[in-house]
């Protein structure tokens, strides 16, 4: 038995199915050295292990996979071509050495299939983030240049993210804040911003985002070439709005963006020289420019005047001289404690 390995015996002896005079023979073969006992007992475990039933669709593109970045030609591939792999009853009139070879294919191509994604979900997990991030502090406004040299400047509390380099596709980068930008022109590359819950497309141009979260709104305004406006969340063409050169439109929230309209352009842009026009705007949305401006923390007497609307333009003076001009716009006085200030009505 040594000599030849009689394969149908075993089988008859691990399904319980054999007699006294077999039950030897296995015996004696098992005796004749430690490594047939140790094939044996590997056989008996796989013998014994509780049938999985695996679904071909699955199986089948898995293996194909495995083979082909394997080397392993169409003819091997046939192996594994059985609709299931469990070692059932009425499945072991075949061959046992069938059985076997199949299984220790599927195991080989199981570890293939690992060995070929480690690489892949280690580099997610490892490989750092190619993600930048700027938080523009208070008081202070910061530039900086893109892979494409595009230039984007950035207002104090402005959060901006953005690869290190673009991909071949498009430029995506995302804004909560207030930001200009000067895109290099690239036709085949589109350039996308994302603000709130609005999606700004160009290819190459200058224009103004204001996509501050507390106002929940964002503004565009172009001041060369022409953009697209659109929902985030809405793809109905309808959403998107182009706006041209000397124009702006408004994305309020849950909303469509409003028709562009002409505007003076400078007026959307003087932020970036510590001005800016506010017209029929809430006094919170003024007082929050303020705050980011000059690092202070307004409080209202009552929280109600927040909705004041409020024309005015905040020059580039000390802040002494601005707290005393929206103290005159509303009414109001105030009381101020370090870089807390309150205004309250004037009695």
């Amino acid at each position: 038995m040594k000599d030849k390995i009689d394969w149908e015996l075993i089988q008859r002896v691990l399904e319980g199915n054999h007699s006294r005079e077999n039950e030897q023979r296995i015996n004696e073969w098992l005796q004749s050295d430690s490594l047939t006992k140790k094939e044996f007992d590997l056989i008996r475990k796989i013998w014994e292990t509780p049938a999985v039933r695996m679904p071909k669709p699955d199986v089948e593109k898995a293996m194909e996979a495995v083979f082909k970045r394997a080397g392993i030609d169409a003819g091997v591939q046939a192996v594994q071509s059985q609709k299931v792999y469990r070692f059932d009853k009425d499945q072991r009139s075949v061959p046992f050495m069938r059985h076997l070879f199949t299984f220790r294919i599927l195991k080989i191509a199981a570890l293939l299939l690992i060995l070929v994604a480690i690489p892949y979900f280690l580099s997610k997990i490892i490989r750092p983030s190619s993600m930048m991030e700027i938080f523009v502090e208070n008081v202070k406004q910061e530039k900086i240049t893109l892979a494409d040299n595009t230039l984007v400047s950035l207002d104090a509390g402005s959060v901006f993210r953005f690869p290190k380099k673009f991909d071949r596709e498009r430029r995506e980068v995302f804004l909560s804040g207030e930001g200009y930008f000067e895109v290099t022109p690239d036709p085949n590359r589109p350039f996308i911003v994302h603000a709130n819950d609005a999606i700004i497309t160009v290819l190459g141009t200058k224009f103004n985002v204001r996509a501050w979260r507390k106002s929940k709104k964002v503004v565009v305004a172009v001041a060369n070439g022409s953009v697209s406006l659109q929902p985030e969340k809405v793809t109905e063409k309808e959403s998107e709005v182009v706006i041209s050169e000397g124009q702006m439109s408004v994305l309020e929230e849950n909303e469509f963006p409003s028709i562009p309209e002409y505007t003076d352009i400078d007026e959307h842009v003087t932020w970036r020289h510590h001005e800016m026009h506010f017209k029929r705007s809430p006094l919170r949305e003024v007082l929050d420019q303020l705050e980011r401006w000059y690092n202070l923390e307004f409080t209202l007497a009552d929280e109600s005047y927040a909705s004041n609307l409020v024309t005015v333009f905040i020059e580039n003076k000390p802040i002494e001289d601005i707290l005393e001009l929206i103290s005159l716009i509303n009414n109001f006085e105030y009381e101020r404690e370090g870089n807390k200030i309150t205004f309250r009505p004037k009695e």
